[in-house]
């Protein structure tokens, strides 16, 4: 038998953890107030291998780098939020062979030639006006619409009819979704999405998450998510001269969520494809890896375009002085 002091040890001790074993057994779920705003920096790095038959194999290097604010505009009462995602500038590198390359930056006043030239509608349309989404607590975008700049831009372009349709897809899975029930760590779950173009048939893009459970950052208690990505062709191929199919070597990356603000702090994601393609009797296999970055930034905080700041230093330097500036 217990003891009476014991038995109210433990009866304390009982009434002590229980709270935070509730706490612990909450879903994660997404939050957001109407007005609330999370400004995001997003970096995404691409090395290409391509297979150039008796010329050898050709490396091509891309880097991408996006500053972007996420807005509240509305919050239903069933707590989905109409949210606004603005792109205030996007700088973008790409290095090929002898020397080859571009460089664009949506901030420049320089006018983009080559193959800027070819990017610049786009990227101009996607600073000039926000896309507008409806997620639910769970992450799961039920709405999404591009503006109208961005459709033009990207229907003036090769095949741009269908890259309305992969952005659309690319933009829900920039989210996580939960789970409506708690997880349990070392619990997977899934999400696939089938993207189909004329060019390439269908693209399957199967995103699965797995539960690490909670993880101390920096001092705070963060909820760590293991992420994985894989691409592969679907079941009906293009329609034009060249058959391309995925197959996916390697992935692998990490989402950190806050519990408490209900949002993401950081994602990384590291991964290698493989792309064959095939036009009649001849194929070649060309490798692609890529590093993909997320974090939150501070509404204020200055962020490194890399290269789009290499642009506006040389820019700034080209620029003749004022008059009356000169030496006396």
């Amino acid at each position: 038998m217990f003891s009476t002091p014991h038995a109210a040890r433990v009866l304390t001790l009982i009434a002590a953890v229980a709270p935070l074993a509730a706490t612990a057994a909450e879903p994660l779920v997404w939050k957001w107030e109407e007005g609330e705003s999370q400004r995001y920096k997003s970096t995404q790095s691409m090395q290409m291998t391509i297979n150039a038959g008796p010329a050898g194999k050709v490396q091509t290097e891309t880097e991408t780098t996006m500053a972007m604010t996420w807005s509240a505009k509305e919050v239903k009462p069933d707590d989905a939020a109409v949210l606004e995602q603005q792109v205030e500038r996007v700088a973008m590198s790409m290095q090929g062979p002898m020397g080859q390359g571009m460089k664009y930056d949506t901030a420049s006043d320089a006018p983009p030639s080559g193959m800027a030239a070819m990017i610049a509608p786009t990227f101009e349309a996607m600073v000039a006006a926000p896309i507008t989404l409806t997620m639910l607590p769970t992450g799961e975008i039920t709405e999404l619409s591009l503006p109208e700049e961005m459709t033009n831009a990207m229907g003036a372009m090769p095949g741009g009819a269908d890259m309305n349709q992969m952005v659309k897809q690319s933009s829900q899975q920039g989210f996580v979704t939960f789970p409506k029930e708690p997880l349990e760590v070392g619990q997977s779950w899934t999400r696939q999405a089938t993207a189909s173009t004329p060019q390439m048939g269908e693209l399957v893009t199967t995103t699965t998450y797995t539960y690490n459970g909670p993880k101390e950052v920096d001092g705070k208690q963060l909820e760590s998510i293991g992420v994985t990505l894989d691409l592969d062709s679907g079941k009906n191929g293009g329609q034009g001269q060249m058959q391309m199919d995925f197959n996916t070597v390697s992935s692998d990356g990490e989402i950190l969520f806050d519990r408490e603000s209900g949002k993401i702090v950081s994602s990384r994601l590291d991964a290698e494809n493989e792309i064959t393609m095939t036009m009649g009797a001849q194929s070649m296999t060309n490798s692609m890896t890529q590093q993909v970055r997320l974090d939150a930034i501070g509404a204020d905080e200055e962020v490194d375009f890399g290269a789009g700041d290499e642009q506006q230093e040389q820019e700034q330097a080209q620029q003749p002085a004022p008059a009356g500036t000169g030496d006396q």
